[in-house]
């Protein structure tokens, strides 16, 4: 068993581990601009860090904080999640261990690549259906 530092945040009632090499920050609640096209989890656009990166809804808790995660070279912005602690968590596989259990470790590159693949393909259908 090992040790990982990062956060553990609610999303949707579960505990969800974010390690410190995916989550960047926690920044204030930022406005959020609508895109159409936009398949879920992707939601829109924000600044963050001044940064322009896609946010991606991934709890629904009342917004307030976000968090930004780079994952690889692009950035992306949690919203719906809140913190629930930060620091350095005992693991066990992908998943820490904290005061109240387990958390699973919430896998935003898996997110990220399901957004853009439904992004992709609402792109290549035009509206009867048909593929272009």
């Amino acid at each position: 068993m090992g040790s990982v530092g990062g956060l553990i945040v609610d999303v949707g009632g579960a505990a969800r581990f974010l390690p410190a090499d995916l989550a960047v920050a926690v920044v204030p609640e930022t406005q959020i601009i609508q895109v159409p096209g936009l398949e879920p989890p992707a939601i829109g656009l924000a600044l963050a860090e001044d940064r322009a990166v896609a946010a991606l809804r991934v709890g629904s808790w009342p917004r307030g904080e976000m968090i930004l995660c780079q994952v690889d070279d692009e950035f992306v912005l949690l919203v719906g999640a809140r913190v629930l602690a930060s620091g350095t968590f005992p693991t066990t596989g992908d998943d820490a261990v904290w005061t109240s259990g387990r958390a699973r470790l919430l896998d935003v590159r898996s997110l990220l690549l399901r957004a853009e693949a439904a992004i992709w393909e609402a792109r290549t259908v035009s509206g009867d259906g048909r593929r272009r």
